[in-house]
Parts: C-alpha cells; sequence; structure tokens
C-alpha cells in the first residue's frame, strides 16, 4: 500500500465522500429489511403450518374403540403355495396363482 502524502488525503476524501456513506446506508437498509422479511416468512410459515395442522385435526371424525365392531371373521388359507383361499364369516373367495404376482404368493 502506498503511504504517500497525496494517496492518505485521496483515501480520506474516498472515506469522507457522501456518495459512498449513501451507499453504505442503503446497502445497510436492504440487509436490515431481508432479514426482517426471512424472520416475517418465517413466522409466516410456522402458523400456516400449525393452522393447517389444526384444521385437519379439528376436521377428523371423532371415533372410539367401541365404534369399530368387526363383520366377521377374516383368515387365509394357503393349501399349496401357488393356491390361496379367503374366507370371511360368510364367504370363501378361492385365488390362483394368476391375479397373485410371485413376489406375494
Amino acid at each position: 500500500m502506498n503511504y504517500s502524502k497525496g494517496n492518505i488525503k485521496k483515501r480520506l476524501e474516498e472515506l469522507r465522500s457522501n456518495s459512498r456513506r449513501r451507499a453504505n446506508r442503503v446497502s445497510m437498509f436492504l440487509t436490515h429489511m431481508a432479514i426482517i422479511g426471512l424472520i416475517g416468512a418465517i413466522i409466516i410459515g410456522t402458523s400456516a403450518g400449525y393452522g393447517a395442522f389444526q384444521g385437519i385435526k379439528n376436521s377428523t371424525p371423532n371415533v372410539k374403540v367401541t365404534d369399530i365392531i368387526p363383520k366377521g371373521y377374516y383368515s387365509v388359507v394357503r393349501s399349496s403355495p401357488l393356491r390361496m383361499s379367503v374366507s370371511t364369516a360368510t364367504t370363501v373367495l378361492i385365488f390362483t396363482a394368476s391375479p397373485v404376482p410371485l413376489s406375494l404368493a
């Protein structure tokens, strides 16, 4: 760096210039506004998420354990590796290997 008298004077004028001060003030103002906007967006997003959660929670029906009554029994009987029969209290359905993939059979 050059510490001559002329260079020091030039540097002091740059530091005291009004245009440089305005630029610094504008950049600080914009930085503060960006930080405030980011904090506001976080608060609004959190509030919206909480409101959506509460709306979903309040719109679900109240189900009690006594309200859930089975309509019959369900069982699976495998007579062979490729044949499976599903029975309920009233009906028996027999499946062959064609509708059932081998990974599930």
